[in-house]
């Protein structure tokens, strides 16, 4: 047991000395994304000047939507895509074990909840390459572009989202 402590020490001393390495170049892909995503319908991260962002996760949150059918649409968009997605920081109140132990709902909270239903985090990694950093530059530009387009059929696209289930709330 020992000797595996050792091991597994002598990796995490290695990445701490590449530490601030890793975060630069997520900085970089953080600043990409911010450059190239203003334009669009979604809320950014802040990025205040005084301070340093570690930038563990980039969530943008889609602009008007009170439901997350367009966070679930864009979620879809991006996967057919090829790009994964995650989403973060679900509410306590939306977590089972309080929903079962206190009965929360969403309703009890609906700030929360319908921050929540908007935000999509998207893929932010050091060992990104340039390559996919464009590529999904691209594809959150194009899917939602697709979903804001009027001429687009929101409709039955939020029909399908729905068929599909709603595994995040």
């Amino acid at each position: 047991e020992f000797r595996r402590v050792l091991f597994r020490s002598s990796i995490g001393l290695h990445q701490v000395a590449r530490a601030e390495d890793l975060r630069r170049r997520r900085e970089a892909i953080a600043r990409r994304y911010l450059a190239a995503f203003t334009e669009l319908a979604v809320d950014l991260p802040d990025d205040p000047t005084d301070r340093i962002h570690a930038w563990h996760l980039f969530p943008i949150r889609m602009t008007g939507d009170v439901d997350g059918g367009s966070r679930d649409l864009l979620i879809s968009e991006l996967k057919a895509r090829g790009i994964g997605t995650s989403v973060h920081w679900r509410p306590l109140h939306l977590q089972p074990y309080y929903q079962e132990t206190f009965g929360w709902r969403p309703d009890d909270l609906p700030v929360a909840t319908t921050e929540w239903q908007r935000l999509v985090s998207l893929p932010l990694f050091p060992a990104m390459t340039e390559e996919e950093v464009t590529l999904t530059i691209d594809a959150v530009r194009e899917s939602i572009r697709v979903i804001t387009s009027p001429s687009s059929n929101i409709a039955s696209r939020q029909d399908l989202v729905s068929q599909i289930g709603r595994a995040h709330v």
